[in-house]
């Protein structure tokens, strides 16, 4: 079971608080310096919302692929291949 950051109200919890105060303290030094640059700050929260999607996507592809390998290997099954 995955662990929660949020409660009960839809609000962060203790360590959801904790992980936003990390994201953001990584965030603001990135998006001072393109605005500072001249960079539109919607562009910039753009281009960090879909690094951020796709860093999530590799993990969670990444996580599924070891459950399945680790699933297989308990029940001791083969790879499959199909015949073309």
């Amino acid at each position: 079971m995955k662990k929660p950051l949020f409660n009960e109200y839809e609000a962060y919890n203790d360590k959801g608080g904790e992980l936003s105060t990390e994201i953001r303290k990584a965030l603001d030094p990135i998006i001072k310096k393109w605005s500072g640059e001249g960079y539109s700050i919607k562009d910039i929260e753009s281009i960090a919302i879909d690094n951020i999607t796709m860093a999530s996507s590799v993990e969670r592809a990444t996580s599924a692929m070891k459950l399945r390998i680790e699933k297989s290997r308990r029940s001791g099954g083969t790879r499959q291949t199909r015949e073309v």
